[in-house]
Order: C-alpha cells, then sequence, then structure tokens
C-alpha cells in the first residue's frame, strides 16, 4: 500500500492519509504493531517537512513591506480573498456515519497578484469563535501589526493547494489517496498556522483534511493577496 509518491520535480506530489487508507480496509488484518510503526514515521517526516514551510505572522508582513520598496510608480496593495469556516468530521465519523473528513473551495485570484498568504486556525467542532474585526488576518496586514496565532486545541489539520479539477474530485473521496498538489504551499499535522504562497493561475482550491480518527475539527480559513490592483 503505498502512501506517498513524488513526481515532477517535486511540483506535484500524490499523497494520501494513512490512517484514511487503513479505516478503509476494515477486514484486512494487519499486525498492530506495524501500524503504530508506520505511523510513528509517517508523523516523524511530516511534522520535520511542514515545520520548515510555516511562517509566522512577522515574516509576512516583513515580506510586505518588501515588496512595498520595491515598487516604484505604484504601490501593491492588498484584497481579502476569503474567510471560510469549515467542518471537517474525523475518519471514524466519515465511515461509520454522515461526515466527511475533506472540504475544498476555490481561490479567485485577481488580476495582477504577486502572492498570497494565509492564516488557519484550527479549532474545536462544537467552538463557535469568531476573530474581532481587529483580529482578522485582513486587518493585521493591512496595518502592519503582529499578533499570536490563536491556538485552543492540540489537534492538526492537513492543507492542500490543488491546481486540476480532477485532482478536486479525487481529493473530496474519504480515504482517495491518488490526488496532486502544489508540495511547496501544503502542510501536514499543522495546529493554526500562516504562510506564503505565490502560485498565481486561474484553478487553484485549497483542501482541509482532518487526520484525526475521532475529532471533528473547525477550520477558520482567511487567504489575503498583494498586488498591483487597477
Amino acid at each position: 500500500m503505498s502512501w506517498m509518491t513524488t513526481y515532477n520535480s517535486g511540483i506535484f506530489s500524490y499523497h494520501g492519509c494513512l490512517l484514511e487508507e487503513l479505516l478503509s480496509y476494515p477486514n484486512t488484518k494487519i499486525d498492530q504493531m506495524k501500524i503504530k510503526s508506520i505511523l510513528l514515521l509517517f508523523a516523524t517526516f511530516f511534522f520535520a517537512a511542514s515545520q520548515s514551510k510555516a511562517q509566522s505572522l512577522q515574516q509576512i508582513l516583513d515580506a510586505i513591506l518588501v515588496e512595498a520598496n520595491k515598487a516604484i510608480n505604484a504601490k501593491p496593495s492588498l484584497v481579502n480573498l476569503a474567510v471560510k469556516t469549515i467542518e471537517v468530521n474525523s475518519s471514524s465519523k466519515a465511515y461509520f456515519g454522515n461526515g466527511k473528513t475533506r472540504e475544498v473551495f476555490k481561490l479567485e485570484l485577481p488580476k495582477g497578484t504577486k502572492s498570497w498568504y494565509y492564516r488557519v486556525t484550527v479549532l474545536d467542532i462544537n467552538s463557535s469563535y469568531q476573530y474581532q474585526e481587529n483580529e482578522t488576518f485582513f486587518h493585521l496586514l493591512s496595518n502592519r501589526k503582529n499578533m499570536d496565532i490563536y491556538a485552543p486545541t492540540n489537534k492538526g489539520v492537513d492543507f492542500f493547494i490543488l491546481g486540476h479539477s480532477g485532482d478536486v474530485s479525487s481529493f473530496l473521496q474519504t480515504g482517495n489517496s491518488n490526488f496532486r498538489f502544489y508540495q511547496n504551499c501544503s502542510m501536514v499535522g499543522m495546529n493554526s498556522f500562516t504562510g506564503t504562497c505565490e502560485l498565481n493561475q486561474e484553478n487553484l482550491w485549497i483542501g482541509i483534511r482532518n487526520p484525526n480518527t475521532t475529532s471533528g475539527l473547525k477550520v477558520i480559513v482567511e487567504v489575503v493577496s498583494l498586488g498591483l490592483y487597477e
């Protein structure tokens, strides 16, 4: 059972959630010690990979300032692209109930976008928390204010950038590992984080997956773009 295959110089990756794949074969007898060993290796590998990609809010603010200072004839501006609250159920509820572990929404990047930034806040599924107006990601970036990200739970989510409608369709199927994503802008097992992406194309989707077996999660996804806009 293959759980990760890379190709095309690392631009895309095929990736599937190992826990979901194990649950998708309920009649298969697999040695429990082997499962635990695989999961440990899986967690260790992706923790290291994800940590190298995450950025602090201060790093994002510094990058925006650098871009503003580069401009000669026109100053780049920020656009509040998306604020989505997503619920993703645990793997057990998805398999034995009516839940789903994955959600997707499409990004509409305006013409002139140079880069875009995201903040992902992970909450317990029953949380009703919302940021105050002066705490939103767009407000912080627009006013060059730094603030610690809210992280009330120790659970993490998988964050993917998808570039093809076929991969979106595959991604939405619980347990399906055959989808491609942009590896450099994606993270696995992360709990409340910010990041930067410079992909700029017509077809882009953000996919959120809950890798937890028993804990449902609510996720706030905020996206802000930077560019020279008319």
